[in-house]
Formats: structure tokens, sequence, C-alpha cells
């Protein structure tokens, strides 16, 4: 997608759109004129989000869905399909939050976290990719990343591991794109600190006073210096018409993790607990 234009008539899926940066995507979409499938596992904000959407005029359509399930996801591309036709804009955004030492992460909560950002992503695209590529339409995968995967940190261990996932996938599908000479793309969007509930919703594991004082760091961080979802959607849906394959939020924070993390694996000189940290304060 070259313009805005091309997204006008075009249809949207925005998984975790009940809030934060996914309604603020479906927000933008449906400016643009792009029909807009709502998913998201909490039926209720889903339903808030659409009837918003709805008194601003928007075609949209509400599916609740659990990213990590494949027939969940299979079914949304099924509904989708049934009413509009293939997917022109396919969002990857839902996501959840847990912080704590990695050896006390329950595991029903890791695997909770590697589903919804690993699976997830990958069952969008196994769901949705077949019927754009054969509608020979020009069309886009957007994979939400975050700073969090140029870089390595301390108690969010989980996060931080599934957005590492989550941009080599966006990476590697953008190089399959062009073997199969499709007219598809591919951006992962990599927010640095954005004004979400993501951590009012988060819970700490286990009983240290590390994991505890960090979700109150971040809850505050992302209160106090974080960006607003609609800017963070403006950014976005810019970087797509203009191919990008990496859309940075906040560059600054991007450009210092990732000259960090590379002179760290150069050097052979591991990073400090409070580096990652002093990037994106500073």
């Amino acid at each position: 997608m070259s313009s805005q234009d091309a997204f006008k008539d075009g249809v949207a899926v925005v998984t975790g759109a009940a809030s934060g940066i996914g309604l603020a995507l479906a927000a933008h979409a449906a400016t643009l004129g792009m029909k807009v499938a709502l998913a998201d596992i909490s039926a209720a904000g889903l339903e808030e989000a659409a009837r918003g959407l709805r008194e601003e005029g928007a075609d949209v359509l509400a599916i609740p869905t659990d990213v990590s399930s494949a027939a969940s996801v299979d079914e949304l591309a099924e509904t989708v399909h049934r009413r509009w036709g293939p997917a022109t804009l396919l969002v990857n955004n839902a996501g959840i939050e847990t912080t704590g030492y990695l050896w006390e992460i329950p595991l029903a909560q890791w695997n909770r976290t590697v589903g919804v950002y690993i699976s997830g992503p990958f069952h969008g695209i196994r769901s949705f990719l077949p019927a754009m590529l054969s509608s020979g339409l020009p069309g886009h995968v957007l994979n939400v990343a975050s700073v969090g995967g140029l870089g390595v940190g301390s108690l969010q261990v989980p996060y931080i591991t599934s957005k590492h996932a989550v941009l080599a996938m966006t990476e590697s599908l953008h190089q399959e794109m062009q073997l199969v000479g499709s007219d598809v793309g591919v951006s992962a969007l990599l927010p640095g600190p954005v004004r979400t509930r993501i951590f009012e919703t988060a819970s700490s594991a286990g009983e240290s006073d590390s994991a505890r004082e960090h979700l109150e760091e971040m809850r505050h961080l992302l209160g106090d210096a974080g960006m607003s979802p609609a800017e963070v959607a403006r950014i976005a849906f810019a970087g797509i018409s203009c191919g990008e394959l990496w859309i940075h939020t906040h560059p600054a924070v991007s450009d210092a993790i990732i000259r960090m993390r590379m002179t760290s694996l150069l050097d052979r000189v591991p990073q400090s607990a409070s580096a990652g940290r002093s990037a994106i304060d500073e």
C-alpha cells in the first residue's frame, strides 16, 4: 500500500481491538474508509469499542476471539470473509503482560503469554494471508512488536522473549513475500512507552519486592511519559503507506536500545540489569 488512498473501501482486521493501541488502529482505519473487524477476548470491551466506532459512522464487526486458539482465529477469518471478503489489512496486536522473575512465572501464564504473542500472529497469518494472496490485491500485515524486542531486560522475560520472536517472524515473512512476488506488504510496529492499560491489568508473579516495584514503575512510566494510542496509529499508518518494514514510534529510544544491544554482542560484554530501562527513560 503506497498511499492512504489504498486503504479506502478495504477490510481491516485488528486483534486486541477493545482498547489501547488496537482500538486506536481500528479507529484510524475506519476514518480512512475501511470496514473494520474488531477481535478481542473481552466480549464486553469489544462491544463498547464497536459501539463507539459505529456512532462515528464506521462499518464494524465485533468478534470475540482468543488469538492463542487456532480454531478461534479460523472462525474469525471465516466470519470476516463471509461478510466482506478477504482482508486488506491484518493487524496482529493482541497482548497481555506479567512481571516477575522468570523462575517465578507460573507455567500457565508463560504458555498464555507465548500463545497470545507468538502463536497469535502466526494464527492470524495462517488464517488470513492465503486469501489475501489469492485475491491478487495489495494488502498488508502489521505485527505489533515492541522496543522490547530490540534488546533484553529483566522482570519482563515472557514479554521480551515473545517480542523478539514477533520481530523475527515479521522480518522473515517480509522475505517470503518477496520470494513469492506478492503485493502484500509486511511491517513490524515497535512502540516505545504508550499510554495503555496493559500494566493496569497485568499481574506480578511471585512474592518479590522487585517484581511488584517493576510493575508499579511501568505503570507510572506509561502514564507519565507514554505516547497517546491515537498518535501511535497515525505513525503506524504513515509507515505502512511508505512501505516501512520497521515502524518506530520512538526512534531515539529504538536507536539507543539497538546500539546498546549490538555493542554488547560485538564486545562480548553483557548488559547490566539497568541498561534497558535507562535507554527508555532517556
